[in-house]
């Protein structure tokens, strides 16, 4: 229903022509209540029977490799030294028998970028593909 108010210049009585959207906005807020509780159950679901596993079926995923380099230009892997010349053969050795296992990389901050940039090519190169930055939480 409308109701009758005073027109433009104040003499005349016309019906106000505004849609009242309250009434809209209530059924939108029930309908999307409603959608939400029922969208759930209407997700089909396949009737499976999973196995069952413990975590020792499973095994123990591998400890990281650690490589890190001093200020010295000092390589270390899990934190025994190793030379230079030996570095990239000892990764590959262990790349080869854990292929698919996680390298660490650490190195000192004086260290120039380039050096670091330098090592996780190296380590790169001997066959892993998963490999972090480590660094000291301030």
């Amino acid at each position: 229903m409308s109701m009758p108010v005073l027109g433009g210049d104040g003499d005349e009585m016309s019906p106000v022509s505004d849609i009242n959207v309250t009434p809209f906005v209530d059924v939108m807020l029930v309908l999307l209540v409603i959608f939400i509780i029922t969208a759930p159950l209407m997700m089909s679901q396949l009737p499976l029977t999973l196995p069952k596993a413990t975590l020792s079926d499973m095994g123990k995923p591998p400890d990281p490799v650690i490589v890190s380099m001093d200020v010295n230009d000092n390589y270390y892997i899990n934190s025994a030294p190793v030379p230079y010349a030996d570095f990239v053969q000892s990764l590959h050795k262990l790349s080869e028998e854990v292929p698919d296992n996680t390298v660490y990389v650490r190195a000192d901050k004086a260290i120039p970028y380039g050096k670091v940039v330098n090592l996780l090519k190296l380590v790169g190169a001997s066959g892993f593909y998963k490999v972090s930055l480590v660094s000291r939480a301030e």
